[in-house]
């Protein structure tokens, strides 16, 4: 009797466990879906979307200007040096602009708009299960594609658990698309 006590326990645990950052998940779909920018504020770890925001530019910027060219000379590898680091210092000071509950509930109703007649968050939604045990990852389809088999890749939310509740904790851009410019017609 006993053990079957303790096995029920552990599953209904784990089912708990599963279906909480769905719950989590529905609720920032809520504060989206109603523009609530003050709940939306407390279901984001600010300094932690802003600082991988600031590593995923940084590391496109450097790959994109640290390409040398076949006869490159010391004045293009100065400017190149350069660039980067103006590019570094004017992504960051946008990232800390613009990764703000007001921003943030812009760019995800400008792509909930574009991908469903109501506008609703989870029309946007192609993907959500656990990347890890701590970690939630929610894929968000791009503005304008048709149900899963849109063109190009995905937004990508990640939830971390921390102090005991669901928060977002990173915003993946598709800035390889950047590369290649808008998607074609």
């Amino acid at each position: 009797m006993r053990a079957r006590t303790l096995t029920v326990l552990v599953i209904v645990l784990l089912a708990a466990w599963v279906a909480w950052p769905y719950g989590s998940l529905w609720f920032f779909g809520k504060a989206v879906d109603s523009e609530d920018t003050a709940r939306l504020e407390t279901m984001v770890d600010w300094p932690s979307v802003r600082g991988h925001l600031k590593e995923d530019v940084k590391r496109r910027l450097s790959a994109e200007l640290g390409r040398k060219g076949d006869e490159e000379d010391e004045g293009e590898s100065v400017a190149r040096s350069a660039l980067l680091m103006l590019g570094s210092v004017v992504a960051e000071g946008l990232i800390d602009a613009y990764a703000t509950p007001k921003g943030l509930m812009a760019v995800l109703t400008e792509i909930a708009h574009a991908n469903g007649e109501d506008g609703r968050f989870f029309d946007t939604v192609s993907y959500a299960f656990f990347s890890a045990p701590t970690q939630f990852r929610v894929h968000l389809r791009p503005a304008g594609s048709d149900n899963d088999k849109g063109k190009g890749k995905p937004l990508v939310l990640i939830f971390s658990f921390q102090d005991f509740k669901w928060v977002l904790t990173r915003i993946k851009l598709p800035l390889d698309e950047l590369e290649n410019g808008p998607p074609s017609e």
